[in-house]
């Protein structure tokens, strides 16, 4: 197979995927990015100046075929979507959460009922993440299986696969600090039990231990087979260090390498405000905020 980065240049004679005529070295041939078939750029209405582009820019502009490039971009908009419906879904239940909390305050001679409510709704998240992953696996499938259809066009394949990174990882955590010699599904169940109070082991999808063995101590990689339970862990991780046997350990979100990055930066510059004297200001949704008289003010966004 071609050099996926020499996009115009080939080691050996292909069939173009167009005509099935040979893309000879002579040939202005071009390489999909997708389904990695070489074509002749006549044959897909590639212009002169784009295939310029394409030849000397190899690594910083994409293409893919007529055939790959509409359902890539109808994968990356549907995913957009179902991320904003999911986002909207779960303050609605969080709504719903908060209200119940207030009739119990107002209505202690009804506190039975109001915790059957409160389960009721956890139920209904459960089985609204259920459809959602099932929706997001769907389109991911649907895309796999019609890549023979769509459109001429360019879209950066690294924002398709970093949105489908972090999806990979939505229900994952990293457990920092577990001592290698211990056994890690017994240690993780007792951390959990203690955080959240009660089994959690229902909820657990995986426990395994991350990168090769060393002399320093490898995080453990938690999957949980519902959001609930894992913003549950992430509000109490902060507990842990009121545990004597666990002072030393963290719990935090499972972070692509570009998310891990983009949170150094933020956190560095949350350290450098601290260390100028601005003892109000903290990291949130991603971004660095102030409190002033109450009030948030963004310092720092990286968008």
């Amino acid at each position: 197979m071609s050099d996926k980065k020499a996009k115009t240049s080939r080691k050996k004679v292909e069939p173009c995927g167009t005509c099935d005529k040979a893309v000879t070295n002579t040939d202005c041939g071009i390489l999909c990015e997708m389904c990695e078939t070489w074509f002749h750029i006549s044959c897909q209405k590639v212009s002169e100046e784009l295939y310029n582009i394409l030849k000397h820019e190899p690594d910083r502009v994409h293409w893919f075929c007529n055939s790959c490039n509409k359902r890539v971009v109808q994968l990356v908009k549907s995913v957009a979507k179902l991320e904003a419906r999911q986002e909207k879904l779960e303050a609605a239940v969080n709504t719903v959460k908060e209200n119940v909390k207030k009739m119990g305050d107002e209505l202690g001679k009804e506190l039975l009922g109001i915790k059957q409510e409160i389960q009721r709704v956890e139920k209904s998240m459960e089985v609204i993440q259920e459809g959602f992953d099932n929706m997001v696996r769907s389109k991911i499938n649907e895309f796999k299986e019609s890549l023979t259809q769509g459109q001429n066009g360019t879209v950066d394949k690294d924002d398709i696969l970093e949105t489908m990174e972090i999806e990979r990882r939505r229900l994952n955590l990293v457990i920092m600090g577990v001592m290698e010699e211990e056994k890690d599904q017994e240690v993780v169940d007792e951390i959990l039990t203690k955080l959240i109070g009660h089994k959690v082991l229902k909820s657990i999808i995986s426990v395994e231990r991350l990168g090769r063995k060393t002399d320093k101590i490898r995080p453990v990689r938690l999957v949980l087979n519902n959001m609930h339970e894992k913003y549950e862990l992430l509000r109490k991780a902060k507990n842990l260090s009121k545990i004597d046997e666990f002072k030393k350990v963290y719990i935090m979100p499972d972070l692509t390498r570009k998310q891990q990055v983009q949170d150094k930066r933020l956190r560095d510059i949350v350290k450098d405000l601290r260390d100028k004297g601005e003892s109000q200001v903290r990291i949130k949704k991603g971004k660095v905020i102030k409190v002033v008289e109450g009030r948030e003010e963004i310092v720092f966004s990286p968008i």
